[in-house]
């Protein structure tokens, strides 16, 4: 009896609702009044964005100014596309040439720790912080940067501020418990 209370009492409550409708108000499309003259209803554009940014110029790191427009993504240095302005061949950039793209390693310094493999990501230098890289050799072409010309770690140049690190192997021998 017990089982079968809750299914009379829930067919004695649905027999006993109500469905309610409502109707909603109609909806009126609101009117649009332009009072305003004809030569200031254009569509609101933005100034270019003032910006720096790097190029190898010589085999030398140097910043730029240039004008960025958010609307259409282009960057222009008077008037001009950027990439018609310093075109980005290889060399100078690594980017296209054969033992970039074979991941070879770089010889910069003195050994024993003159090979250098690439090392990381590609990172994005501030242009105020390229003023730290001096150029401390040449591959094919392509100028190596290192920070304060201390070639530890060196600095290939991929497009604009963008440079792969290239770091020594170091060997360090077993690590003592092991």
């Amino acid at each position: 009896m017990r089982a079968c209370l809750p299914v009379i009492l829930m067919a004695t409550v649905a027999g006993c609702a109500h469905r309610v409708t409502v109707a909603a108000p109609p909806i009126e499309a609101p009117t649009v009044t332009d009072t305003a003259p004809a030569s200031s209803r254009q569509v609101a554009t933005t100034a270019p964005e003032l910006i720096t940014t790097c190029v190898i110029q010589d085999g030398k790191i140097r910043v730029v100014a240039a004008q960025y427009d958010m609307a259409t993504g282009d960057t222009t240095i008077d008037g001009r596309r950027f990439s018609d302005v310093y075109p980005a061949p290889s060399p100078p950039y690594a980017e296209g040439v054969e033992w970039f793209a074979r991941m070879d390693p770089v010889r910069v310094g003195p050994p024993p720790y003159d090979w250098k493999f690439r090392y990381g990501l590609p990172i994005t230098f501030r242009a105020r912080d390229l003023e730290t890289l001096q150029r401390v050799g040449e591959r094919d072409g392509v100028p190596l940067f290192a920070e304060h010309g201390i070639p530890a770690i060196i600095f290939v140049p991929l497009r604009g501020c963008e440079f792969q690190p290239y770091q020594a192997e170091y060997d360090v021998g077993p690590v003592r418990g092991r």
